[in-house]
């Protein structure tokens, strides 16, 4: 289906991929389906529960994305999938499926959607949600605590042992692949072409022509407290962290 458009929206922990994500969906209601990255953690169901806990789910191979990409391709042609759902309280994937329908615009959102070629080319617009550390840390703190029945030493240890070190090895660099960043109180953008297109969309809320450019070297560079200058460049970075 030629008019569906694919927003990726990235970022480290607690950044606000989900605010932003939900704000989109309000917006375009019934047009909209969203993937969450995170629902496509690899099983492990041969593993016990302290086994599982002990994993490194911050790094690349810790995602099933050929199978998200496969899906993604499949709702892009206009057919529905049975998207996995991942169960946090037991560190391992449901048994359960979720159907998601294709739609107009389809929101991917996930700490490393932007690292793995083969999906990332298959987004139309790339969004990084630029926030502070330890404002992320914060807000990692509270959801883990409050929502997901984690203790504080557990999260805090997960954080310094495999989330930052990951984040700055393999996130970070993903961001200069973004064309757009946002995330922060004030944004000031130097913006032309197929650029205002997208931030008159994002961030004005209003629903722009429905064939942007599918590839594109425009870069938009940002400047606000808490955010990176943006890059023309991408680079790619080697890595530490568990192999799976």
């Amino acid at each position: 289906m030629d008019d569906i458009i694919v927003i990726g929206i990235a970022g480290g922990t607690g950044s606000g991929k989900t605010t932003i994500t939900q704000k989109l969906r309000e917006h375009f209601g019934d047009d909209v389906a969203v993937i969450y990255h995170d629902n496509y953690y690899k099983a492990h169901h041969d593993l016990s529960y302290e086994e599982r806990s002990r994993l490194n789910y911050d790094h690349p191979n810790a995602f099933d994305t050929d199978r998200l990409v496969e899906d993604l391709k499949k709702l892009r042609a206009g057919q529905s999938i049975e998207c996995p759902v991942y169960d946090y309280t037991i560190h391992d994937r449901s048994r359960e499926t979720l159907v998601i329908h294709p739609a107009r615009v389809i929101i991917v959102e996930g700490i490393l959607i932007f690292h793995e070629p083969a999906l990332r080319d298959l987004m139309d617009i790339k969004l990084f949600v630029d926030t502070d550390a330890d404002v992320r840390i914060l807000r990692r703190i509270r959801r883990d605590v409050k929502e997901r029945g984690r203790s504080l030493d557990s999260v805090i240890d997960q954080y310094l042992t495999t989330v930052k070190p990951m984040h700055e090895a393999f996130v970070e660099p993903s961001k200069n692949w973004r064309w757009w960043s946002a995330g922060c109180r004030r944004i000031s953008t130097g913006l032309k072409s197929e650029a205002v297109w997208q931030n008159s969309t994002l961030s004005m809320g209003r629903w722009a022509p429905p064939s942007p450019p599918r590839r594109s070297s425009q870069s938009l560079t940002t400047r606000s407290r808490g955010c990176a200058s943006g890059s023309s460049s991408p680079r790619q970075t080697r890595g530490t962290g568990q192999t799976w």
